[in-house]
């Protein structure tokens, strides 16, 4: 099992450098766990892992590494409906857990 998705926020005058990232869920037998990679055109990127859903949520946990630094991460994928997930994003800065992004994804973007 393998799932890819991308993120690409659009060049315009307010954002002159936009984000982008690539990302990939996998399964890893060994340790019975839905892995994640995630790696952006910041110089950013992420592995995380999750045992799988609890309820609605899958929440995938790991270290992040950007500008120089390692932060523990979590993103969270909550079920709105059928067709659609909620994702929120969140690393720890100076011992907070603050978010970062979130964003209502539609079936069709999950499904990319």
């Amino acid at each position: 099992m393998m799932m890819s998705f991308r993120l690409a926020e659009e060049k315009t005058r307010v954002n002159p450098m936009p984000y982008a990232g690539v990302g990939h869920w996998g399964y890893d037998s060994e340790k019975q766990m839905i892995v994640s990679g995630w790696v952006d055109n910041m110089g950013g990127y992420a592995t995380q892992a999750t045992a799988g859903m609890v309820g609605d949520a899958l929440d995938f946990t790991g270290p992040m590494h950007a500008n120089g630094m390692t932060m523990n991460s979590r993103d969270t994928f909550t079920k709105k409906s059928n067709s659609e997930l909620i994702h929120a994003y969140y690393v720890e800065q100076q011992r907070q857990l603050d978010q970062a992004r979130r964003r209502d994804l539609q079936k069709e973007e999950v499904a990319r």
